[in-house]
């Protein structure tokens, strides 16, 4: 069985990510849940930039 390429095991984690964390961030009625997922999503997000950082200057070598 082949593995599936790059660009389909991203799009799974962005969806899985999207409805984990995006979605309870917007659509919770409860404020300290809309608070927490928006968190959550703060800290991924600050990681992404990390790795984005690190991938670009990789690249530049």
């Amino acid at each position: 069985m082949p593995f599936p390429s790059l660009g389909v095991v991203a799009l799974v984690v962005f969806v899985l990510l999207y409805l984990g964390v995006v979605l309870p961030a917007v659509w919770s009625r409860q404020s300290h849940r809309r608070h927490a997922a928006a968190r959550v999503l703060e800290l991924m997000l600050d990681q992404l930039l990390i790795v984005l950082r690190v991938l670009a200057s990789l690249l530049r070598r």
